[in-house]
């Protein structure tokens, strides 16, 4: 079965559908070429339905533009990352994962699963 998944507005600024219950936003702010694949990847979460709150994608060139540039659901949001300006798919995977920390921070999610920060293992480890 071909499942289709929500397409962004052609313009930069893209909304990753709600979660299923009430809770914080979360804004994010890839690169222009990483606001569609980003968006395609949380909205295909299976555990969309059961997150709380909002995550939020903004083109980072908006975000620079200024308040007036991003979308309004990134105005206020309790929490927000900007993301390495490249279109790899490891900037991709980096991305999405990243994201899904500060979901897990913000408390929308559980966070099991989702792995620590690169070189997070290494500062939290005592030498020896």
């Amino acid at each position: 079965m071909t499942r289709h998944l929500p397409r962004p507005p052609r313009a930069a600024p893209a909304r990753v559908p709600r979660g299923g219950r009430p809770g914080p936003r979360a804004a994010a702010f890839p690169s222009a070429a990483l606001v569609h694949p980003l968006h395609l990847r949380l909205a295909g979460l299976s555990s969309l339905a059961r997150m709380r709150g909002t995550p939020v994608l903004a083109d980072l060139d908006a975000a620079a533009r200024g308040p007036g540039a991003l979308p309004a659901a990134a105005h206020g949001a309790d929490g927000s990352v900007s993301l390495a300006p490249s279109a790899s798919p490891a900037a991709e995977r980096l991305a999405y994962w990243t994201v899904l920390r500060l979901c897990a921070r913000l408390g929308m999610i559980a966070g099991r699963g989702v792995p620590p920060a690169p070189g997070a293992m290494d500062a939290a480890t005592p030498p020896g």
